[in-house]
């Protein structure tokens, strides 16, 4: 370990520390989203986990403060950690009666000064506390972790739970037990970060035994292949620039003097020197970092998954803008149909007013429809408001709306996303149940529409009929009084009295000449009544036609409204998807 190694491991990443605040806020929004329950591509157990996980590393990030820096030391079984535990504290911390009862058992050395801090589901870790008075190692709360390759099943679970309290790790290795996979697996598996990890290679001294002074070459061969050997295992791990050390942990013990190879002088330095409360900081902090950049990969998968899913929504979205005006049309002419085919006698019907007609149009009217209903040829009664109850038209609406719900549902199926959370993130856009309320919405309108037509007064139409008869009426009596009145030629005319007008006019009308004109106005009168009732039944056609094609309007209207706001809900779902998709990429679009 060169002096250059020494000083790029103070200096590494010493901007962590000061993004505390931005891992919190990250950690916070990726707990947030994760409480929702309303993940696309976590399954509840995942989420829970990384729920827990954020709450450890929110946790953690709360004990960025302490001075204290918890040093962990994991090696496979005989590779010396007790003799490189106490060379490293320059005296005898570690002794024979620390030995663990139990293979699990995790020994916590700390200063007598220095209260051992608390640890996070020590129910399910065993550990036990060992205080010293090894004065370089005040700030320093050493860990010494069962061997890893003795570890199973549910002791190897508590242990991997141990070490996320852990600040640094010190891997400890032995010229037999470098290449061991397990060692390289239980690597993989510890969320910390790779500049807080050091490596050791202790009993170097095993290659200088049979290597002959003074300049041992065959040892320092041999050791720098075995070294080089383990440094393309760890970078094949992804450790592109470990740090390692090699030593010699017995030397000092046995009172030997030190080789020049052995560098538990530097590591000793690195590890135990004195350590202000920023850099203890970026220490613990760049741990966190690795945690939140570990949580990337199922993040990025759930970013993945809503990219996916907006892209379908806006997919679908547009797909129903393309539809719009077919689905007008459609509907129009649907409703359209059946309201010429099966409504139209009942509109007529009831929006017949016979008091529209006077005189012997208005008598006109009620024969008609007297003979009408003696038929039967009446749709029905005013009182009788027609009911969407199996119209053909609502048949097809409905398979087209089907038809679409299939569409959407297909859609989103192929793309992997669940209708089920569509559901759950917007209600409604995928809804077979939805039919019924469009049904109720287009009845009500049509009772609505339907229940009291208001025919206008009419009052021109009316003035017209009065002005006809009157002038049928004063032509049928100057009919009369024109006889009356008719002199001799050569006399003088004298008008006649109003009493003599009058009895002249009733003799003439019972005459034989009065009774055929009076016949006759009562002919001209009931065709004249004929001609205004075909009149008011043309206008009673064209104002049914108008109000059928405005009803038909309407009612396709809101169909079409249907598929707006299944449009609209399309889009608030996309707005929602994007919200999420934004914290998602605020956690993982800059590894901290």
């Amino acid at each position: 370990m060169s002096a250059e190694t020494e000083e790029r491991g103070d200096c590494r990443d010493g901007g962590t520390g000061d993004r505390v605040p931005d891992l919190r806020v990250r950690l916070r929004a990726v707990q947030a989203y994760l409480g929702r329950g309303t993940a696309l591509s976590l399954g509840t157990e995942e989420r829970e986990r990384l729920l827990r996980e954020c709450g450890r590393l929110l946790d953690e990030l709360d004990r960025c403060d302490e001075s204290i820096l918890t040093v962990g030391l994991l090696g496979g079984t005989g590779v010396g950690k007790s003799t490189l535990m106490n060379a490293l504290a320059g005296e005898e911390i570690s002794s024979v009666s620390h030995r663990r009862p139990h293979t699990d058992q995790v020994i916590l050395y700390h200063h007598r000064s220095v209260p051992v801090p608390p640890i996070e589901g020590k129910e399910e870790i065993r550990f036990r506390a060992v205080p010293h008075e090894a004065g370089s190692m005040e700030q320093v709360l050493l860990c010494d972790l069962p061997d890893f390759d003795s570890l199973v099943g549910d002791h190897r679970k508590s242990v991997l739970r141990f070490l996320e309290h852990l600040d640094v790790l010190i891997w400890v290795v032995s010229p037999e037990k470098y290449a061991d996979a397990k060692f390289y697996d239980l690597l993989a598996e510890v969320p910390k970060a790779r500049q807080n990890f050091y490596f050791v290679l202790n009993k170097i001294d095993l290659f200088f035994e049979e290597s002959p002074a003074p300049g041992r070459e065959a040892g320092y061969e041999a050791m720098n292949r075995v070294a080089a050997g383990f440094l393309e295992k760890l970078r094949q791990v992804g450790f592109d620039d470990p740090m390692l050390a090699v030593v010699s942990a017995r030397e000092p013990r046995e009172g030997r003097v030190p080789l020049s190879a052995n560098q538990l002088s530097s590591l000793r330095r690195q590890i135990y020197r004195e350590r202000d409360r920023k850099e203890i900081q970026v220490i613990k902090a760049s741990n966190v970092a690795e945690g939140v950049r570990r949580l990337s990969s199922p993040l990025d998968r759930e970013a993945l998954s809503l990219k996916s899913c907006l892209r379908v929504l806006e997919e679908i979205a547009g797909f129903l803008d393309q539809e719009r005006s077919a689905w007008r049309e459609l509907g129009e002419r649907l409703f359209s149909r059946w309201l010429n085919e099966d409504l139209r006698s009942w509109m007529e019907v009831t929006f017949t007013r016979p008091d529209a007609l006077v005189g012997a149009g208005r008598g006109w009217c009620g024969i008609v429809l007297e003979w009408k209903r003696a038929v039967g040829r009446l749709g029905g009664t005013a009182a009788s408001i027609p009911e969407l109850e199996d119209p053909e038209p609502l048949h097809l609406l409905e398979q087209r709306w089907n038809h679409l719900d299939d569409h959407i549902q297909h859609r989103l199926l192929r793309a992997g996303i669940s209708p089920q959370w569509l559901a759950d993130t917007a209600t409604d856009v995928v809804n077979p149940a939805r039919w019924a309320d469009i049904r109720l919405r287009l009845q009500e309108h049509l009772r609505n529409r339907t229940e009291g037509p208001r025919d206008p007064g009419l009052r021109m139409f009316k003035i017209l009929q009065y002005a006809g008869y009157l002038a049928l009426f004063l032509a049928f009596l100057f009919s009369l009084a024109a006889e009356v009145l008719q002199r001799q030629p050569g006399t003088p005319f004298q008008p006649p009295s109003w009493t003599d007008l009058l009895w002249a006019l009733l003799l003439q009308l019972f005459g034989p000449g009065g009774l055929c004109a009076l016949l006759s106005f009562l002919l001209l009168q009931g065709a004249l009544g004929w001609w205004f009732y075909m009149r008011y039944k043309k206008y009673l056609r064209r104002r049914v036609q108008k109000f059928i094609e405005s009803l038909s309007r309407e009612l396709a209207g809101i169909w079409v409204d249907e598929l707006d706001a299944r449009r609209d809900l399309l889009k608030e779902c996309s707005r929602r998807v994007e919200e999420r998709l934004a914290e998602i990429t605020f956690t993982v679009q800059e590894n901290p």
